[in-house]
């Protein structure tokens, strides 16, 4: 076992991860929503050249509840984040067979989140709050930390068990910063410092770009998968999962189902049959039990839910502004 995982893995840790933001957002209630009473704002920005095989893009979410609680549920995502709450922090989280809607696990203000396979609760979120996030791309976690990415599959850990008083100094920094572009730099020089330190090396970035195949098409075999990256079936399944969290399979599903939410974001006039084969599914059924195995719902159920439109589709021009730029994200 990896010798840096062994001297936090008996620290605190939690048993699911707590999302402010997928690629799409429902509200848990519909009746608690209200556009009028709340606002929210979401801007990226591309890492520089020297970080950007490891790194997504940097965010910062601003949100104003007025007072209502707005909640969140966490369902699957195959992306690694680390939300750095810079005001306020999430009031509650209820996970599954759990009714309270006050009491519940305060979160700390640094976090760091693995991938998530199915449905964790939700975040209620009540005041104003501005939140910076790091968002890593597949095994980029892995690459700048060296520690097994499948440790923190379906959990979330405090960051300083990881990053030391290194991540204390990275919040506080980021409190001060009076911009985004600034809050970057602060983020990159402590991305930079681990990377540094990181005793992983791999020039051809294999899994890296086996997972964005993975990723844009789940029917991809997985022999194939391993013949490219030089490797047996086994060995193949055995990096992968230690570098991006899960197994081959188990990322690609998770990654269709949130291509499927967001094209039906996206295309609300596109019915789910025509989704589920936009999206590779081999019929209707086998995206239905994807569904339920993500958020316990079926995708009509999902989406009679009452959608974050504006939420979304502002979040969603903030990465298509990225996108246009050229840079890929995966």
């Amino acid at each position: 076992m990896h010798s840096r995982y062994c001297q936090y893995r008996n620290k605190q840790q939690y048993a699911a991860p707590a999302s402010y933001r997928c690629y799409w957002l429902f509200l848990y209630k519909p009746s608690c929503y209200k556009p009028d009473m709340h606002t929210a704002n979401t801007t990226a920005i591309l890492p520089s050249p020297a970080l950007a095989p490891y790194i997504r893009c940097f965010l910062l979410r601003e949100l104003d509840t007025a007072g209502e609680n707005v909640w969140m549920p966490c369902y699957a995502r195959h992306e690694w984040f680390m939300p750095f709450c810079l005001q306020s922090r999430y009031k509650a989280f209820t996970r599954p067979g759990h009714n309270s809607t006050a009491a519940g696990d305060v979160t700390q203000p640094a976090l760091a989140l693995g991938i998530s396979t199915g449905f964790a609760g939700s975040v209620c979120h009540n005041g104003q709050y501005r939140i910076f996030s790091i968002q890593f791309k597949p095994a980029g976690f892995y690459r700048i930390f060296g520690i097994p990415a499948a440790a923190f599959t379906d959990r979330f850990f405090d960051l300083p068990s990881i990053a030391g008083p290194y991540a204390s100094l990275l919040l506080q920094q980021l409190q001060e910063a009076a911009s985004l572009a600034a809050m970057k730099q602060h983020a990159e020089t402590f991305l930079q410092y681990f990377l540094r330190r990181s005793k992983w090396r791999d020039p051809h970035n294999s899994i890296q770009q086996l997972a964005a195949t993975l990723h844009n098409s789940a029917e991809v075999p997985i022999t194939q998968l391993a013949a490219q990256a030089n490797l047996s079936q086994r060995t193949f399944q055995r990096r992968f999962t230690e570098q991006v969290g899960v197994s081959p399979k188990t990322f690609a599903r998770i990654a269709r189902f949130n291509r499927a939410m967001q094209l039906k974001l996206e295309q609300p006039e596109n019915n789910w049959t025509h989704i589920a084969h936009t999206c590779g599914y081999y019929d209707q059924m086998h995206m239905i039990k994807d569904f339920r195995d993500f958020t316990t719902l079926t995708p009509t159920e999902l989406s009679d839910l009452t959608p974050a439109q504006a939420e979304y589709h502002q979040y969603s021009s903030a990465i298509t502004s990225l996108i246009i730029t050229g840079n890929p994200l995966y």
